[in-house]
C-alpha cells in the first residue's frame, strides 16, 4: 500500500523528493515497527484509539530503550521535540488516510488527534482549541485606525497619487478587522461572489 501511495504521489508530482523521503522514513522507521509490535493485520485495525497509542509509543520509544542501544544511535534524544512529533504524526496521519481510502473505507480524522494529543502531551498551547479574537485591545485598535486615517490624508500636494494607495491599505485593514479573515488563503482567495 505504501509503495502504491508513493507511485501515486510521483505521478501527481505534488511532493518533492525530500518530502517523499521523509514519508518513507516515518513509515519504515516508526509505523512498521508499531505495526509489528501491536500485531496490526488490517488497516481498519488502526483506529483513533490505536493512533493515540502510536503517538505515546513514539514519544517514549527511545526513553524505553536500553542505554547500549541509545549509544549506538547518534544524536538521539530520549524525549523528541514536540515539533518533530507533530511533523511525523501528521505524515503518519496522511499515510493512514490514503490507506483507508485505498481499501474503500472512510478514514477517521487522524489529523485532529495530532492537533489535540501532541499539544496536550507536550504541555504547549493547544492551537486547535483557540478561538479567534483580537490580540490588540479594542481601545488600541481604535487609536491605531485613527492614526492611520490621519496618515492617509497627510500626503504632500505633489504626491496626491499616493492618496489612493494609502486609502486602499487603510480600508483593507478595516475590512480584515471587521471580518476577522486570516491574512492568507482566506483573504487572498476571496472573490466578490463570496461577499454576499
Amino acid at each position: 500500500m505504501f509503495e502504491n501511495y508513493i507511485k501515486h504521489e510521483l505521478r501527481r508530482g505534488s511532493a518533492g523528493e525530500g518530502h517523499l523521503n521523509r514519508q518513507r522514513n516515518v513509515f519504515e522507521t516508526w509505523m512498521l515497527k508499531f505495526i509489528e509490535a501491536r500485531g496490526i493485520a488490517y488497516i481498519e485495525g488502526w483506529t483513533i484509539s490505536v493512533f493515540n497509542d502510536f503517538i505515546v509509543w513514539r514519544e517514549e520509544y527511545w526513553a524505553k530503550q536500553p542505554e547500549y542501544v541509545r549509544r549506538r544511535k547518534k544524536n538521539i534524544a530520549e524525549k523528541p521535540r514536540p515539533a518533530t512529533i507533530r511533523v511525523e504524526m501528521n505524515i503518519a496521519a496522511t499515510l493512514l488516510r490514503a490507506f483507508y481510502v485505498a481499501v474503500g473505507t472512510s478514514p477517521p480524522d487522524f489529523h485532529s488527534v495530532v492537533k489535540r494529543h501532541v499539544a496536550r502531551e507536550n504541555k504547549q498551547t493547544n492551537r486547535a482549541n483557540k478561538t479567534r479574537g483580537f490580540g490588540i485591545t479594542p481601545e488600541n485598535v481604535v487609536m491605531m485606525l485613527s492614526l492611520m486615517k490621519d496618515w492617509t490624508e497627510d500626503v504632500p500636494r505633489e504626491r496626491y497619487d499616493h492618496i489612493y494607495a494609502r486609502l486602499r491599505l487603510y480600508w483593507s485593514i478595516r475590512f480584515v478587522l471587521a471580518t476577522r479573515l486570516r491574512v492568507g488563503t482566506e483573504l487572498y482567495n476571496l472573490k466578490f461572489s463570496d461577499l454576499r
